[in-house]
């Protein structure tokens, strides 16, 4: 990872939930297990044109699991 990369989808989630997007967007998620809340609300400048991808490969190798915490989802658009 570098300093351009985000090191959690918590911190992709803040960004893309205050910063928005001013064009098409791919996120390329490295493989490993996650088990973070991920809520993604209304997004600033998501379009048909300006989409959101996030893109975790290989679903044998990434995925996104429930944390066990309080929430009820993984993942909630």
């Amino acid at each position: 990872s570098g300093g351009t990369n985000f090191q959690s989808f918590t911190d992709l989630e803040f960004v893309l939930n205050n910063a928005g997007v001013s064009g098409p967007v791919t996120v390329n998620v490295m493989p490993n297990t996650y088990t973070e809340r991920f809520l993604l609300r209304s997004i600033s400048g998501a379009s048909a044109t300006n989409t959101i991808t996030i893109d975790g490969g290989n679903p044998a190798t990434t995925t996104i699991a429930h944390d066990k915490s309080a929430s009820n989802f993984s993942v909630n658009f």
